[in-house]
């Protein structure tokens, strides 16, 4: 996760004192960017660590590995839109740089 952070730091920076064509995507990429790594930290890990001292196929786990299945689909949805949307715009904006 911290790679991603400073990748997305390290294009804000260039977005302003560098040379690219479409600052405004390379902005809007980066934040989409960690957009998807607070969607991380905020949803999935969290769901995960609840998850994780379950005893797998204990009878009382049924009801919630299915709880556990559907939230974690939703914002798995969600940081995998935030990622392809980050990555098309920094495309865009390096192609037209």
């Amino acid at each position: 996760m911290g790679v991603l952070a400073l990748g997305s730091l390290a294009v804000l920076i260039l977005a302003v004192v560098g040379d690219v064509g479409e600052p405004g995507l390379a902005v809007a990429g980066a934040l989409l960017g960690l957009a998807g790594l607070v969607v991380t930290g905020a949803g999935n890990v969290p769901l995960n660590d609840r998850l994780a001292p379950l005893v797998p196929g204990a009878p009382d786990t049924e009801g919630e590995w299915t709880a556990y299945l559907t939230a974690w689909t939703r914002w798995n949805h969600l940081r995998t839109v935030a990622a392809l949307g980050s990555s098309v715009l920094l495309a865009l904006a390096a192609a037209r740089s």
